[in-house]
């Protein structure tokens, strides 16, 4: 997502529309490297301390808003965020 401007896109496309995540990949944003999530309408997240829990809720809560409220990519993704874990410095988000 970083450096394209795809949330008016997706704004657009999903404007008046109920839909549910059902699945999310994050690489290189914080300790979520090549990660993904299968979701169902009830989760749980379990684990223990930086385990990447909080990690998930905030890549989520960032998202939504890029798409439901409009919010700039780099002022919602910042460098601070890329994982120690990767020496690229780009993020992935499906």
């Amino acid at each position: 997502m970083r450096g394209t401007g795809g949330a008016d896109e997706c704004r657009r496309l999903f404007v008046g529309t109920d839909f549910m995540v059902t699945r999310l990949y994050v690489d290189n944003f914080r300790c979520l490297s090549n990660f993904e999530l299968r979701l169902d309408e009830t989760n749980v997240l379990l684990g223990p301390n930086g385990s990447g829990k909080t990690s998930v809720l905030d890549v989520l809560r960032r998202i939504q808003a890029l798409v439901a409220r409009g919010a700039r990519i780099e002022d919602t993704f910042s460098a601070r965020d890329l994982s120690l874990l990767q020496d690229h410095e780009y993020q992935r988000f499906e």
